[in-house]
């Protein structure tokens, strides 16, 4: 990596570990909060507005070098999808060095402890250091080292929007360069596949996109063998302190969408005071960013199958069905299917339908869950779903997963029609549907015609 180590005074910089913390019901993944004082500021984030376009853009810098960047006419609204753009500006003359962030079985507690010199390149304030995974991806359909940087607005820079007023999360998912894929280094790419459990290292702009700082060929080798990548994720967290009618004095740190209670150590009006001077002291430098324009680069695909790696990963709206679950796994499966009432449905024929455990929407979304992750008894549910539920929505919904997780095996290459013959007992989907759609046409119509245009 860029020579970071030589560029701030350590003297001055004091960076405070608040909390460590293991994955839980409230952390997706395990993390630390860190306070940032007298850090070089390198890194940053600038905010410009063009009034005559009404157009803002938050710029993710290094240095003077804009790396990343969001734009929207609403900006601050955090279910807008934005058109988003990567500078490819980080020039790296080498990789972050130091042996946890490149070994397999480094604990985070070391990888946290080796990454201080680069967290003091940040600006004064909180942070959030996740230990998570990342997709190769931007979450909607394009690989991270060939993103097109076109004006169009991406799924994953937002809040996703399921239905029925439920919302994905801010989680840290997928990911773009922010180097050219000029500095692919072929054997670089082959050691990382080699050693799967390095971690590049990233930073969380908005929605489920980050910018990746470090670790493109890490990144690269995962997508060659279908995985996803570790990686450390640093997310600005935002700190609040206030006062109650009633007197009673409320402090706390968002992390994401995690609100983190903090005591009066943590966060006072000090500390606050000064990350606010800091931030307007630096608004004094380059405050206005213009609209990134990308010059042209290699295409990954003139080395590496792009199109076709992007199809092992969930897009952006899957994922938030994913995200809806803290564990997806066969316990909930059976809670989901009530699988004694079930038997008892198929003992007394269609007269009986099996009770509802779960609402139509939380079904609908593991069903989805269950396709993407493309589990063992999707199948099995998706065929349960459509023998025992009544909404029609959720039948679409599950139609719907069925014909995506039958094509996507198609172009994975797997034998999608030899596991429909096992355990639905149909030749292919088709003849699956066909039945069904005769079946039910009579009692669901909008159903049945769903089928007849899906086939």
């Amino acid at each position: 990596m860029i020579d970071l180590f030589t560029r701030f005074n350590k003297s001055k910089l004091n960076i405070e570990t608040l909390s460590v913390f293991g994955r839980s019901e409230k952390f997706y993944a395990p993390g630390a909060l860190l306070y940032v004082e007298n850090g070089k500021g390198l890194i940053y984030e600038i905010q410009s507005y063009f009034e005559k376009e009404k157009k803002s853009l938050m710029t993710l810098m290094f240095g003077d070098k804009p790396l990343f960047q969001l734009q929207d006419e609403e900006y601050f609204c955090p279910t807008c999808e934005k058109i988003v753009k990567t500078g490819y500006n980080l020039e790296q003359s080498k990789e972050f060095s130091f042996d946890a962030i490149n070994s397999d079985t480094a604990s985070f507690e070391e990888v946290l402890e080796q990454i201080k010199p680069l967290v003091g390149l940040l600006m004064d304030g909180y942070y959030c250091i996740w230990d998570t995974e990342l997709y190769p991806t931007d979450g909607g359909g394009n690989l991270f080292w060939d993103y097109p940087n076109d004006d169009t607005v991406k799924p994953g820079s937002c809040l996703v929007y399921l239905k029925d007023g439920e919302w994905g999360s801010l989680k840290p998912h997928f990911t773009i360069a922010t180097e050219p894929f000029e500095k692919c280094n072929k054997e670089r790419v082959e050691y990382y596949r080699q050693h799967p459990g390095a971690r590049a290292i990233a930073y969380f702009m908005d929605g489920n996109l980050t910018a990746l700082l470090d670790g493109h060929h890490k990144a690269m080798a995962a997508a060659l063998d279908h995985r996803p990548f570790n990686a450390v994720v640093i997310t600005r967290c935002f700190a609040n302190d206030f006062t109650e009618k009633s007197g009673k004095q409320n402090r706390f740190i968002m992390a994401n969408d995690v609100r983190i209670d903090a005591p009066k150590k943590w966060v006072n009006k000090e500390r606050l005071q000064k990350i606010k001077d800091k931030i307007q002291a630096k608004s004094k430098g380059p405050a206005i960013v213009e609209p990134l324009k990308t010059p042209s680069y290699r295409s990954v695909e003139d080395t590496y199958p792009a199109k076709e790696l992007v199809k092992y990963y969930p897009t952006a709206e899957q994922q938030a069905c994913i995200d809806t679950f803290d564990v997806i796994n066969d316990e909930l499966i059976d809670e989901y299917m009530n699988k004694a009432q079930m038997s008892d449905a198929a003992r007394f024929g269609d007269t009986l339908k099996a009770r509802l455990v779960h609402d139509s929407r939380s079904t609908g979304n593991l069903v989805t869950a269950l396709g993407i992750m493309r589990s063992e008894r999707f199948l099995e549910f998706a065929d349960y779903i459509l023998r025992f539920h009544y909404d029609s929505d959720l039948l679409i919904d599950t139609i719907d997963a069925l014909v995506d997780w039958n094509e996507r095996g198609k172009q994975l290459g797997s034998d999608t029609e030899k596991e429909i013959r096992e355990k639905l007992g149909k030749e292919n989907l088709q003849d699956y549907l066909i039945a069904y759609m005769t079946e039910i046409e009579g009692e669901k119509p909008v159903v049945g015609k769903h089928v007849f245009e899906v086939l």
